[in-house]
């Protein structure tokens, strides 16, 4: 794995992250992770952009957004939350600001989000909700 993510090109030393990223006017910005990104319906949809649609809501500042298989769209977000909101609701409030595509297709209510060491959610134990 340290190969496949330190090259060299040229003399320089590179690291290859799993980030993406905009630059603009000089400036890099990160805008989420390659691996966040699903396609559903043949739409591109950036699951840290669902997640920081859902987390605008009320109560639902700790939710985590993940995909999931699904016969007709290819995969969907999911959300899964400590806390019960309609679906509906929250699926015309993502659309409203990310599109149609990014509508989340469920939401999975459990007692605690389980976190890694770092305190950041751990999505793998949640893959498969």
């Amino acid at each position: 794995l340290t190969a496949e993510r330190f090259y060299t090109d040229d003399g320089i030393r590179w690291f290859r992250t799993g980030d993406t990223g905009e630059l603009v006017d000089g400036v890099l910005r990160v805008t989420g992770r390659i691996d966040d990104a699903i396609i559903s319906g043949g739409v591109k949809v950036s699951l840290a952009a669902v997640e920081r649609v859902v987390r605008t809501l009320p109560d639902l500042s700790d939710a985590v957004v993940i995909p999931a298989a699904d016969e007709r769209w290819g995969e969907v977000p999911v959300v899964v939350a400590t806390t019960a909101i309609d679906l509906e609701v929250l699926r015309k409030h993502v659309a409203d600001q990310l599109g149609p595509a990014a509508r989340p297709s469920r939401v999975v209510v459990v007692d605690q989000i389980p976190t890694l060491a770092s305190g950041k959610p751990n999505r793998q134990a949640l893959a498969g909700r």
